[in-house]
């Protein structure tokens, strides 16, 4: 069975490797969520659409290589572990409000993404 949607409605933190190479997973609802540790969604492939509205810390490697994700919003957002949106080829835009601190490798090697969508908080592309 291959998951193509997944919704969670009343979960409020996910432990490590969650949505961990799910391949065919192309839309991951969370709307309570506020903390996701680390490889949370990690090489998910066919990924376009993730939404976190209350999303306010994301471990090292979120969204790690989903190269079908265009869009990031994450309204809350305020802290973001290393490797956070590596390899997203396809990501054009990334709206993070009320982030405050990025680790390293932050949006690397999203071609994509212009330079003025990255917070002014990360030091380093």
């Amino acid at each position: 069975m291959r998951i193509r949607s997944l919704k969670l409605p009343e979960v409020r933190e996910v432990g490590g490797r969650f949505a961990y190479r799910y391949t065919s997973l192309v839309r991951l609802e969370l709307p309570e969520l506020k903390k996701a540790e680390d490889y949370f969604a990690y090489r998910c492939a066919s990924l376009a659409r993730l939404e976190l509205p209350k999303l306010e810390r994301a471990g090292g490697y979120f969204a790690h290589r989903c190269t079908s994700l265009v869009n990031l919003e994450l309204p809350e957002l305020k802290k973001a572990e290393d490797y956070f949106a590596y390899r997203c080829a396809s990501l054009a835009r990334l709206e993070l409000p009320e982030l405050k601190e990025a680790g390293a490798f932050f949006a690397f090697g999203c071609q994509l993404l212009p330079k003025e969508a990255i917070p002014t908080c990360v030091s380093g592309r």
